[in-house]
C-alpha cells in the first residue's frame, strides 16, 4: 500500500485482516478444551480469559508508553524551534521590487483626437 492507494483497497485489506484475526480467536478455546477432561473446562476457560486480558493490558501499556515517547520527542522539537527563533537574525523585508524580470506594463496607444470638419 502507498499514499495513493484507494480507500476501497485499504478497506478490503482491513476486512481481510479482521477475518484473519477474528476466526482464530473464536476457535482457539474450543480447540484447547477438546483435549481436556470435563473437570478442567472451567479452569481452561478462566485461564484463557485471563491471558487475553493480560495481553490486552500489556498492549495498552506499550501503546501508552509509545504515545508518551512520541509526545515528548515532539515537545522537544517544538521547544527547540521556539528557542531557535530568538537566535535568528532579524531581516527587514523589502517593500519595493527592483528587478528587470517580471511582467511589464503594456503601453496603451494614445488615442488621436479626431475632429470632424464640416
Amino acid at each position: 500500500m502507498s499514499a495513493s492507494t484507494s480507500a476501497v483497497a485499504w478497506a478490503w485489506f482491513e476486512i481481510l485482516a479482521g477475518i484473519g484475526i477474528g476466526f482464530p480467536l473464536t476457535t482457539q478455546l474450543p480447540a484447547i478444551q477438546a483435549v481436556l477432561r470435563e473437570s478442567d473446562t472451567t479452569i481452561s476457560t478462566s485461564t484463557y480469559s485471563e491471558l487475553n486480558g493480560q495481553v490486552l493490558e500489556q498492549t495498552l501499556n506499550v501503546y501508552r508508553e509509545a504515545l508518551c515517547t512520541v509526545w515528548f520527542v515532539g515537545l522537544a522539537f517544538a521547544l527547540m524551534g521556539f528557542l531557535w527563533v530568538f537566535a535568528e537574525k532579524h531581516v527587514d523585508m523589502r517593500v519595493t521590487l527592483e528587478t528587470e524580470f517580471g511582467l511589464e506594463a503594456e503601453k496603451k496607444p494614445e488615442k488621436a483626437l479626431v475632429t470632424e470638419v464640416v
